[in-house]
């Protein structure tokens, strides 16, 4: 195995134990490491020599164009990456999601309790 490969594999490797530390199942792993298998192909196709989150979302386009993904296939493949770029980076995207989703819901049900408000109509 080649220097770029081992870099590769040895990420795919740490990245699976961080899945384990995380309470992930066996199961899981199989999944997982199937996509890394995936993004490491398209990685080594491309030259790239170290993951970058931005390698993982020009996958992610390249998968969706590649084949016609039903939603639940590409939201898998979408979260596989945003694991790898939360070991990658060490943040935790599934909070930082949640909470732009919290803010975005209270912002439009305000705007909605308001709209109802204007118009006379009776918040119970």
């Amino acid at each position: 195995m080649n220097e770029k490969n081992s870099y590769w594999y040895q990420l795919k490797d740490d990245f699976i134990d961080f899945l384990r530390e995380k309470g992930y199942s066996k199961s899981s792993f199989t999944h997982y490491r199937g996509q890394i298998d995936f993004l490491i192909r398209y990685a080594n196709a491309l030259g790239y020599t170290e993951y970058i989150p931005e390698i993982g979302q020009e996958f992610l386009k390249s998968e969706a164009r590649l084949k016609e993904w039903d939603s639940k296939t590409l939201g898998f493949k979408s979260t596989v990456i945003r694991r790898l770029d939360e070991y990658i980076n060490g943040r935790n995207y599934t909070l930082i999601l949640s909470r732009l989703v919290d803010t975005f819901f209270s912002r439009v049900l305000y705007s909605m309790l308001l709209l109802l408000e204007n118009h006379s109509i009776a918040v119970v």
